[in-house]
């Protein structure tokens, strides 16, 4: 939906929920500058994750929240993009996705 990192915060909460976490930390700063703008603590959005069965229910749940954000937010959010491209760069190679 257009938010950096959600898709990535989204997939260390399912596993934080399922206790398969490993060396990833939910919520890592970065997830909570999301959620920050998002309105949601990481608990409330481990409750959001725990409720939906897959990604669509997810974006569902989120949708009225990200729906709400003002033009201020979207450009935080490009912020965010451009000062931790380099990090989600680095994960992305790690991780096999570049």
């Amino acid at each position: 939906m257009g938010i950096p990192w959600l898709a990535r915060a989204i997939d260390k909460g399912r596993m934080r929920l399922g206790n398969g976490l490993g060396d990833y930390v939910f919520p890592c700063p970065m997830d909570e500058e999301i959620l920050r703008r998002l309105s949601l603590s990481p608990d409330q959005f481990l409750a959001i994750l725990e409720a939906s069965s897959g990604d669509g229910e997810v974006l569902q749940a989120l949708s009225h929240r990200i729906s709400s954000l003002g033009p201020g937010d979207w450009m935080a959010l490009d912020v965010f993009l451009v000062r931790h491209s380099r990090l989600i760069a680095d994960q992305d190679r790690e991780e096999g996705r570049l």
